[in-house]
C-alpha cells in the first residue's frame, strides 16, 4: 500500500525493501554497463528474520554487507529519510574500516545518513560470523 504522504506501508517492508534495493542495484549495473571494482555476490537469505540466513556462505566472500531496515526511535538518530549505518548491533561492533568506508561514501556523494547502535538487533552479517565464517563485515 502507498499511503497519501508518498511512504509504502507493507509486512515484512525491511526484507521487501532491501531486495527491491539490492534488484535495482543490479538493475543500474546492467543499464550503465558498470562493472563493480570488486568480485561481487548478491545473495538473499530466506532465514534472515530467526537469526541464521546467512550462517552458510561461500568460502571465497572476505567482506559482506548486511541490506536491512534502518529503524527510528527516540534513541536513534536515524529518520526515515536517511541511510542508516549500524556500527554495533547485538553481536558486537561491526567492522570499523567497513562503518567508515560507508560513511565516506555517504558524506563523498551527498547521502543523508544516520550512524546508530542496534543493541536488539541483529543481522546476516552476524550470523555469518557466528556460523564460523572469517569475513570482514
Amino acid at each position: 500500500t502507498i499511503t497519501e504522504s508518498g511512504f509504502v506501508k507493507s509486512r515484512f517492508i525491511d526484507d521487501k525493501g532491501s531486495v527491491a534495493a539490492l534488484m535495482g542495484l543490479l538493475e543500474i549495473f546492467n543499464r550503465e554497463n558498470i562493472i563493480p571494482n570488486y568480485t561481487t555476490k548478491i545473495f538473499i537469505s530466506t532465514y534472515e528474520e530467526v537469526g541464521h540466513g546467512a550462517s552458510y556462505i561461500p568460502k571465497d566472500i572476505t567482506e559482506m554487507i548486511a541490506v536491512d531496515m534502518g529503524c527510528i526511535g527516540d534513541d536513534l538518530s536515524c529518520t526515515e529519510y536517511d541511510v542508516s549505518i549500524c556500527a554495533k548491533d547485538s553481536g558486537g561492533p561491526y567492522d570499523y574500516n567497513m562503518v567508515t568506508k560507508l560513511i565516506d561514501l555517504a558524506k563523498n556523494n551527498d547521502i543523508k545518513y544516520a550512524v546508530d547502535i542496534y543493541p536488539m538487533y541483529g543481522s546476516d552479517v552476524g550470523a555469518a560470523l557466528r556460523g564460523g565464517n572469517d569475513i570482514r563485515g
